[in-house]
């Protein structure tokens, strides 16, 4: 036997379940299991929390039971077992607390310890039979037996309120998602104003300046401003990367998306940088949101552009096709390739491999968080013949086939 133990002191779970209750019907069709496995009238589950024990379900009580089981169910707890008792006469503390309840001394008793996740215990679940024409030689199931289901009973139990639990907690992290992602996405409003603005006045009198004759007439005055016009485009640019994946996330608006469509307004955002190289497309809808599609597809088609061979003519291919796991949306070129040593390192943000281009190492960051958005993956692979392929899953949604 072990020590007795003070409900106060616990540090388990009770207070979680208390505020977090699983459907009643639920907990009283485990009763009622309860009841019949053990062939008795009545049964119950308790709580106990703060020194108090409480009845959170009670099934097949007669009238003059009440809440008989609370003192009971104390009197378990502070034991620290699982207890069967045919008759409660058999030990004097359980028969002194029906004797309290006014249910004589001579009932069946038999509750199991419901235990969290840490293996505190948090309650019981327990059943009595108070009838005085029981005969325990009439029963179905033998103590054993019924002590192991009711086990097991106790332990669905405990999975009920730690779903409910978890429910509650889930859905107090996704609101708390989307008071950050309001508050995100002011914030990178407020950024957009604050940065983008002013940088774009001072470019705009920049470039004024360069055509002041004083200017124009000065090769070295002309030198420091060509400069400086090209670091502050380049900041510019910068920041409206950053801003952009600062914006990934929130709710998706995800549709049957021809590749065609996407690809055509790809190659037209691009403009006079799609003339580098050759781009062809074709395959199945995409089922994701337009916009981040969008933006995963010209990243990686921008990519492809830059990272290429010396002397060599960019060729980039986008296929899309069915597969089990979804979609699957590559993007193949002939460029110099990532190695595998860098793989996982080019989807941070700012992680680049080759420094002798343009960019900031955003691209494949933004296409990776997009991915995660949509529930899919983001691989990188070598490409036969040489070149990177771009590998996009964007799983099936339900009820979509294509």
């Amino acid at each position: 036997m072990r020590s007795p133990a003070d409900p106060s002191d616990s540090p388990g779970k009770a207070g979680a379940y208390l505020n977090c209750w699983p459907p009643e019907e639920d907990l009283l069709a485990l009763c009622e299991l309860a009841a019949q496995l053990c062939e008795a009238p009545i049964a119950g589950i308790d709580l106990f929390h703060e020194g108090k024990t409480q009845t959170i379900v009670l099934y097949g009580a007669i009238p003059e039971a009440g809440d008989a089981d609370a003192p009971l169910s104390a009197a378990t707890l502070a034991d620290g077992e699982d207890v069967y008792l045919e008759d409660v006469r058999e030990d004097p503390r359980y028969a002194a607390a029906c004797r309290d309840v006014r249910l004589g001394d001579g009932h069946m008793y038999a509750a199991v310890l419901l235990r969290d996740p840490q293996g505190i215990p948090v309650g019981t679940l327990s059943v009595t039979d108070p009838r005085p024409d029981r005969r325990a030689e009439r029963r179905k199931n033998t103590v054993v037996q019924r002590r192991r289901m009711l086990a097991t009973l106790a332990r669905q139990v405990i999975d009920l309120f730690e779903l409910s639990v978890r429910t509650e907690e889930l859905a107090r992290i996704n609101a708390e998602l989307e008071r950050s992602q309001r508050h995100l996405a002011a914030f990178t409003s407020q950024v957009s104003h604050d940065l983008k603005n002013p940088l774009t006045a001072t470019l705009a009198w920049a470039e004024l300046m360069a055509e002041l004759p004083a200017v124009a007439g000065d090769a070295d005055a002309s030198d420091y401003l060509r400069r400086c016009v090209a670091s502050g485009r380049r900041m510019l640019t910068m920041i409206e990367e950053f801003l952009e994946y600062a914006g990934i996330g929130g709710s998706l608006d995800r549709r049957q998306v021809p590749i065609g469509d996407a690809m055509s307004a790809v190659v037209q955002d691009l403009g006079e940088m799609a003339d580098r190289g050759t781009i062809r497309w074709s395959g199945v809808d995409v089922n994701a949101d337009p916009v981040q599609l969008r933006a995963v597809l010209q990243n990686l088609v921008v990519n492809a552009l830059t990272y290429t061979q010396a002397g060599v003519r960019p060729e980039v291919e986008v296929t899309s096709r069915d597969t089990p796991l979804g979609i699957q949306l590559v993007v193949a070129d002939n460029g110099s390739g990532i190695p595998p040593r860098f793989r996982d390192q080019v989807l941070l943000p700012l992680a680049r491999h080759r420094t002798d281009v343009p960019g900031i190492g955003i691209g494949l960051a933004t296409c990776h968080r997009i991915m995660a958005d949509h529930g899919g993956t983001l691989e990188i692979r070598d490409r036969r013949g040489g070149g990177t392929a771009i590998v996009a899953t964007f799983p099936h949604a339900r009820g979509v086939t294509v």
